[in-house]
């Protein structure tokens, strides 16, 4: 019985070892067409590697992508051929601004040979609206800067705000041709009768300032002030206008909310224009 298994042992072993080569000869021979890669769905040079048939399609991860045989029957069918570091060519980062917070910034990348594509987010290192990085003035709330004709439209429709801090928000102007910068200030209270518009002056919530490319602060006239009474508010609209030359401004505002008794309707506007 043991000589038996001895015998049976050998038999197997040139048995597997006389199949290896049919096995391995399922890899050989030209690549056929219908293995050639997809150009649309990423495929690279078409090319084999030793005698293995590779998929359509490459594989890929975020780092590496790399080619696998198509045979079924290939022993090293599971290994990865022709793994290689991506090869990245990148779009135009997108920036998108968050008034108060850094910007994030997103770049799309897509690699030259499988065609995975990925993102890349990063965040920049200034807060947008502040003083060293001034906002588009279309990002600040429509209750801060509003537009210039709209200045003495009835000012509680639907722009009616409380700030419940003490922000400075900053926008920058360019100014193409030299001329007239006019600011129109609003500011309005909810008040009582008896109380006279020389309290609610000085208790106005807000103020702008005005600077140029170097950060100096320019000097505004008052050129009119216009007062009136409407629906148990007191509204005051001030006119200023300063001559500016070709340049970038930067205009900076500031709210803050006032209460006397009961009354919080309070809030303070700002439109500019360039004559």
């Amino acid at each position: 019985m043991k000589h038996f298994n001895k015998v049976a042992k050998r038999i197997c072993v040139f048995a597997l070892a006389a199949m290896l080569p049919i096995a391995l000869s399922a890899c050989g021979g030209t690549e056929s067409p219908s293995n050639q890669p997809d150009q649309g769905s990423g495929g690279g040079s078409g090319n084999t590697s030793g005698t293995h048939v590779y998929m359509k399609d490459w594989y890929y991860d975020e780092n590496t992508h790399w080619r696998m045989c198509a045979e079924f029957t290939c022993l090293m069918a599971e290994l990865r051929f022709e793994e290689a570091a991506h090869q990245f060519t990148y779009d135009e980062p997108k920036v998108f601004h968050s008034l108060g917070e850094t910007d994030r910034i997103s770049v799309d990348k897509t690699c030259e040979v499988c065609a995975a594509t990925y993102t890349d987010d990063s965040r920049g290192d200034k807060l947008y609206g502040s003083f060293e990085y001034p906002a588009d003035p279309s990002d600040l709330p429509k209750e801060y800067l509003v537009q210039a004709d709209k200045i003495n439209s009835d000012p509680s429709a639907n722009n009616q705000t409380n700030f419940l801090e003490d922000t400075t928000w900053y926008c920058s102007i360019e100014v193409e041709t030299a001329g007239d910068l006019a600011l129109y200030e609003i500011y309005y209270s909810a008040g009582y009768d008896n109380v006279s518009f020389n309290y609610y002056e000085v208790a106005k919530q807000g103020e702008f300032h005005l600077f140029d490319a170097s950060q100096r602060e320019i000097e505004v006239e008052l050129r009119n002030t216009e007062r009136e009474v409407r629906g148990g508010g007191y509204y005051t609209y001030n006119n200023y206008k300063v001559h500016v030359e070709p340049g970038t401004y930067v205009l900076g505002i500031r709210h803050y909310e006032f209460a006397m008794g009961y009354k919080r309707d309070t809030y303070y506007k700002i439109a500019y224009q360039l004559s």
